[in-house]
């Protein structure tokens, strides 16, 4: 047998490499999958010699291939996997995500201003620029990235990012819950519209594993999906989810110091809870959903989490679980998600028309779901994350608002 090294081409601008999951298939000639691995900038298989062409499929939905023979007697031979090259060096994880245009954009982008506003005592409230805005390159002016600080520690929140512009309408982006850097990408839209004004606003945090896994989700690569959501899934398994059963049996204020120090990023386990849901492995949700709902109830895709699960696993035997998981969902706030909102309106639809059944009415879903609507009606539900228009983060509208608010950023 002879070793035959896979590595990715290296770039000094991807040091992302050897942190981000990559799916890779290595096909004999007669078109078998002679073997297949997931590698992190470099991996290796052992195989007889012969013709091998090797493929990596990438988040982006791109397919880099290479090929190769191996002769009798070698003990090891090499193959370079090529990838497609960003713009920019500093659009590279973007690009490699699929969150960049497929050619030049046409036109450059209008001036615009940043925002954030973050969800504390359950209210919104703007933060001072000189809190959260880290970094920003405006030196193509067909393209602006944006760098956003992690979050507090200290004070978990749900944050949105909003954007706008004389020309622009203003739109509110969620922010992923993580202790990572979080980037927000402008560019000019694929599909303009009158609402979008001919931008859209493509935002990722470097947390690769979960942004990896998550972009996969997105363009419905589900068994290459199932490949990484293993990787990323032993990390919910055996970190997250015992530090939320340990919590459990702590007092209030050792577990939630516990938590605050443990698991100050949940975002992968959001990510590896809808991987799970989408796929319907529900046996390994286990009990750590639950947990999470309990520990984590100012973030609404924890709770909605674990009431799909009791949906998927028990149908509606466990219908009055679910109700107050998804009413507290919508009690926290927005999800982070877009497919949050799919699930959160599903959801309640499922619990009204039980209630209908049984002629009963249930006026908190009814005025939850109502609520959905409203933003579900100003989402732009091709976004992944959660996505609409609107004032403030309370003012989901149709109607464009566009001009400057009292105390934006402006960048452009």
């Amino acid at each position: 047998m002879t070793t035959l090294n896979i590595s990715m081409e290296y770039h000094p601008h991807r040091p992302y490499w050897d942190y981000v999951p990559v799916p890779v298939e290595v096909i004999n000639a007669r078109m078998e999958v002679e073997d297949e691995l997931v590698i992190r900038g470099r991996g290796y298989v052992n195989l007889p010699p012969g013709f091998y062409l090797v493929r990596a499929t990438l988040p982006s939905g791109e397919v880099s291939t290479a090929h190769t023979t191996i002769q009798p007697g070698e003990e090891s031979a090499e193959v370079l996997i090529k990838t497609s090259t960003s713009p920019h060096e500093w659009m590279a994880w973007q690009h490699f995500l699929g969150e960049t245009p497929s050619s030049e954009a046409e036109a450059a982008l209008p001036a615009f201003w940043l925002r954030l506003w973050a969800n504390t005592d359950g209210s919104w409230k703007t933060i001072p620029t000189t809190e959260w805005l880290d970094y920003t390159n405006t030196d193509d002016p067909n393209f602006a990235l944006c760098e956003v600080r992690p979050w507090q520690r200290e004070k978990p929140a749900l944050r949105m990012l909003q954007v706008g512009g004389d020309e622009l309408p203003w739109r509110l982006i969620s922010l992923p819950p993580t202790d990572r850097m979080v980037q927000a990408l402008l560019r000019r839209s694929r599909t303009p519209t009158s609402l979008n004004g001919g931008v859209v606003v493509k935002v990722v945090s470097q947390d690769h594993d979960a942004e990896s896994l998550s972009h996969y989700l997105r363009v419905g690569s589900y068994e290459t999906a199932s490949k990484v959501g293993a990787q990323v899934m032993a990390r919910v398994e055996f970190e997250t989810a015992p530090t939320l059963e340990f919590a459990n049996a702590l007092p209030e204020d050792q577990a939630e110091r516990l938590l605050r120090d443990k698991l100050h990023n949940p975002y992968g386990a959001l990510v590896g809870g809808y991987f799970l849901l989408k796929t319907g492995a529900y046996e390994r949700l286990h009990n750590w959903p639950n947990n999470f709902a309990n520990w984590f109830r100012w973030l609404p895709d924890a709770a909605m989490i674990h009431a799909w699960q009791l949906f998927g696993q028990s149908g509606l035997t466990e219908l009055e679980t679910a109700r107050k998981r998804l009413l507290q969902a919508a009690g926290a706030g927005l999800p982070i998600f877009t497919d949050g909102m799919r699930y959160l309106i599903d959801g309640l639809e499922l619990c009204l028309n039980a209630a209908r059944q049984v002629e009963r009415a249930d006026e908190a879903v009814q005025d939850a779901l109502r609520q959905a609507r409203r933003y579900a009606g100003a989402m732009d539900w091709n976004q992944r994350l959660l996505t609409f228009y609107g004032a403030d983060p309370s003012s989901p509208s149709l109607e464009a608002v566009t001009g400057a608010p009292a105390d934006p950023s402006r960048l452009r």
